[in-house]
């Protein structure tokens, strides 16, 4: 973590004119397997939007990181991740033809790190507001809404420590805290997106 704070403060201060413009920083909020990948991939696409691939930024302001180094270390991840072919879990999230990894003017960057973030937040709630005093600029919340049962099988699925009751735990205690969450920003700096919205509508038959 030390030779990476120098290197991104080293970075920070290389790309200061491509990081000055700016305006936004926006955190995604929420669950496991909510379908936070498509929807960072989509905005990452954007030519004036960078959103990096569960870079934990959160992890990094807890460590003392300002501001241009932990804008840098998105702006890495999300590039790596491009070259990489966007490819997570068996699952290609690149957009074709579209500006995932780069950008024209850099105006709103981001994390994708939704459960983790969460997590790190109801521990320490008050993450947020030191996230907005060392950025010094808007922060707006992503929260992606799926089906629970498929996140709530996800949590089971994927974790040892987790049977159903202790999964259903899990997944309600981290509704309380996007609900808290929900209370401590201004209502236009929080958006509820439904991923049904985003998937094909099913063939009745």
């Amino acid at each position: 973590m030390t030779k990476l704070y120098f290197n991104a403060a080293y970075q920070g201060f290389k790309f200061r004119e491509a990081l000055a413009d700016i305006e936004t920083y926006c955190m995604f909020v929420g669950y496991p397997r909510s379908g936070h990948s498509l929807v960072g991939s989509l905005l990452d696409a954007h030519p004036n939007m960078i959103i990096a691939h569960e870079a934990d930024a959160l992890k990094y302001l807890r460590a003392g990181f300002g501001k241009r180094q932990i804008f840098y270390l998105l702006l890495e991840r999300s590039q790596a991740f491009a070259a990489a072919g966007g490819v997570w879990s068996g699952y290609s999230y690149k957009v074709p033809s579209q500006w995932n990894g780069r950008f024209e003017k850099l105006r709103i960057i981001g994390d994708k790190k939704g459960g983790r973030s969460t997590r790190r937040l109801g521990a320490n709630p008050e993450l947020l507001e030191r996230l907005r005093k060392t950025l010094k600029v808007r922060v707006k919340l992503v929260h992606v809404v799926r089906n629970p049962y498929d996140n709530i099988a996800t949590i089971c699925k994927r974790s040892r420590d987790h049977d159903l009751s202790a999964g259903i735990d899990f997944y309600f205690s981290m509704c309380e805290t996007v609900a808290s969450v929900k209370t401590r920003v201004p209502p236009d700096d929080f958006c509820d997106i439904r991923l049904c919205l985003f998937l094909p509508a099913q063939d009745p038959k």
